[in-house]
């Protein structure tokens, strides 16, 4: 037997004495399960903050600030939260 085939099949046999044991299917769906809703929460915990990131700041909102120098990068954090202390006309 090659190398590769004795490796598979020995994963192959480790799955079939998971499947075949109540007790450590039962864990290994639970700790499945568990890892999926971890990354759907972190999924969608990163779409919330992706989303933060992309708004845009209103483009008058520099004409309030004229004593910046316009050669600061635009910070969408700052940014958004000047803008929501500034209402616009």
């Amino acid at each position: 037997m090659t190398n590769w085939v004795a490796i598979r099949f020995h994963e192959i046999s480790l799955s079939l004495e998971i499947l075949s044991d109540p007790a450590k299917r039962t864990y290994v769906d639970t700790r499945l399960e568990t890892d999926r809703k971890r990354k759907e929460k972190y999924a969608q915990s990163d779409k919330k903050r992706k989303d933060m990131i992309d708004v845009r700041p209103c483009p008058s909102l520099s004409s309030h600030f004229p004593s910046l120098p316009a050669s600061l990068p635009p910070n969408p954090h700052v940014d958004f939260l000047l803008s929501a202390l500034i209402i616009l006309p």
